[in-house]
């Protein structure tokens, strides 16, 4: 079982005053660093080869902590640190989803690696984790995010701000967005909705943190686990795209898992409009078959195909942003935080204990507007 390269724990806004644990900053402890292997050797679609994000923090986590992140790219004594910052390239990928989903399932899927989950139920945490198609194509970091306030059920308002908080930064950072729904509950209908609506805003506006640099499309993960065959999963599936988001049919090419042979795979496509991102349908089904086993059933060949599909659409993408993990989360959260906690507010790292990192405010004395 492997952990997330690295570990973000959002608890409250109160946290992040100077006497506060601040929101911190975690990574994987170096007895699962060690565990780190290729994701799938066996020829089933693209593999991905793992990479330690951990190594990359700590090699930066001093300079980063003496240094003010928006100063990296102006400061001229600084130039070694400033190309090893900028010599930093990754693809940002979310996989998003309500509670229970199965996102952190499906992600385990993709990379083909048994990834842990997140420890605490009580906060918003975001996990990532870093894989290579291969040893020598781009860099890809995996973003999950475990939100217990979403739904809205909780009557703080504080932590409904956290949550709203996580939702911006997750969609700020990343420039591919994997959904994963079960069965398109109404909350499901309105989250895919509402994502559309963000994505289609961000294309027609892009930031200057993208450059306009985003995947068309958003993934749409139909995670079908209550049905037991791939029959009656594939008719659930056709009736949820064709009559709920008016789907075409498509076709793409990718090599069966089992025969070796390349074949006819069959998604779904939901053309954008002028307000909604398109979305681009993948099934996945229950299989109770361990993923390392070479005899699987027919809806875990499915699976199987599907990831390396899935694996296919996410090596078309190419532009890689020049700026480390840390340093988006530091310079998005002081973007945003500011219409949360006040005009002024500015995060700055800290050391931790267990030399880990933590968010903090940079003065004492900022003012709550929304707490």
């Amino acid at each position: 079982m492997e952990e997330y390269d690295l570990t973000w724990q959002i608890d409250s806004f109160e946290s992040l005053k100077e006497d506060g644990s601040g929101w911190q900053i975690s990574c994987a402890a170096s007895a699962h660093r060690d565990e780190h292997r290729k994701f799938d050797e066996k020829p089933s679609g693209a593999a991905m080869v793992a990479h330690d994000l951990r190594d990359d923090l700590f090699q930066i986590k001093d300079e980063v902590i003496k240094m003010n992140p928006a100063r990296i790219k102006r400061s001229s004594e600084e130039d070694g640190f400033r190309a090893a910052i900028e010599s930093y390239s990754t693809i940002y990928v979310a996989v998003l989803g309500l509670r229970g989903r199965g996102k952190t399932y499906a992600m385990s899927q993709l990379l083909r690696s048994k990834i842990l989950g997140f420890a605490s139920d009580n906060c918003i945490s975001i996990g990532m984790k870093t894989a290579f198609a291969s040893p020598d194509t781009h860099r890809f970091t995996f973003i999950d995010v475990f939100d217990p306030f979403y739904k809205g059920t909780d009557a703080d308002s504080g932590a409904l701000n956290l949550s709203r908080l996580s939702w911006q930064i997750v969609l700020n950072l990343a420039q591919i967005w994997i959904v994963v729904i079960n069965d398109l509950t109404i909350h499901d209908q309105v989250y895919v909705s509402n994502l559309r609506q963000e994505i289609s805003k961000r294309r027609q506006n892009p930031g200057k943190r993208s450059g306009g640099f985003m995947y068309e499309d958003i993934i749409l993960v139909h995670n079908l686990c209550l049905h037991k065959t791939l029959k009656s999963c594939q008719s659930h599936f056709e009736r949820q795209v064709l009559e709920i988001f008016q789907a075409k049919p498509c076709e793409t090419e990718v090599q069966d898992c089992l025969s070796l042979k390349k074949i006819s795979y069959g998604y779904y496509y939901t053309m954008p409009t002028s307000r909604l991102a398109g979305m681009r349908h993948l099934l996945i089904g229950f299989n109770s078959t361990p993923m390392e086993e070479e005899k699987l059933t027919k809806i875990g060949a499915h699976n199987r195909s599907t990831f390396a599909v899935l694996r296919k659409f996410l090596n078309v993408f190419s532009y890689e942003m020049q700026v480390h993990p840390i340093l988006s989360l530091v310079e998005i959260t002081n973007c945003l935080l500011r219409s949360y906690v006040s005009p002024t507010a500015k995060i700055v790292l800290s050391q931790y204990k267990n030399q880990n990192l933590a968010m903090r405010l940079s003065a004492s004395n900022e003012r709550f507007s929304h707490v």
